[in-house]
């Protein structure tokens, strides 16, 4: 089996990075995020435009810089011993997106020759028998499933998910495990 590990949502605090670069406080936005609302423009009530501004004038540092989750390295770890893992991220549409994922997965990994990530938003096309996709949307692993792929949804406010409140690595991991029998 191979293990496909989102970045954004998953490993990296996105919306933290958001909040950040917007000058917002990512814990009051989270506090009050409305239960299985995907659009972080919506939460923070902003055009989307001013939003993605904010983003693409921090450009690849932005990327490169986003804070890990706290959960973010033992996720990895575990994912590790159960099979292959890949990253498998959806860069925004500036260029300067893909360089900083990348800069972002070598800091991860605290290995500079890392190669086992795939980048591009249509996900569901690595979808096949033996590959589970790790997300944070649910449209992206729903879209995985359909195409013949597992996937696992980690709990976050803006999924199905939102209610969870265990701990996140058990949740994925045992998850994980019920996939395999």
């Amino acid at each position: 089996m191979n293990i496909l590990l989102d970045m954004d949502g998953v490993l990296a605090n996105f919306v933290r990075g958001c909040c950040r670069a917007c000058g917002r406080d990512d814990s009051k936005i989270i506090e009050t995020w409305p239960p299985e609302e995907w659009n972080l423009d919506v939460v923070l009530k902003m055009p989307i435009e001013e939003l993605w501004k904010y983003v693409n004038e921090g450009g690849s540092n932005f990327w490169a810089t986003l804070d890990e989750y706290e959960w973010a390295k033992e996720l990895y770890v575990e994912c590790k011993k159960r099979a292959d893992v890949y990253f498998l991220t959806a860069p925004s549409t500036h260029p300067l997106s893909l360089a900083g994922k990348l800069e972002w997965i070598y800091k991860f990994t605290g290995d500079s020759s890392h190669k086992n990530y795939l980048m591009g938003s249509p996900k569901f096309l690595c979808a096949k028998p033996d590959n589970v996709l790790i997300d944070d949307s649910d449209k992206n692993c729903n879209n995985f499933i359909k195409a013949g792929g597992k996937a696992i949804l980690v709990p976050q406010p803006w999924n199905k998910q939102y209610s969870f409140k265990g701990p996140k690595v058990q949740y994925v991991m045992d998850q994980f495990d019920n996939l395999k029998t």
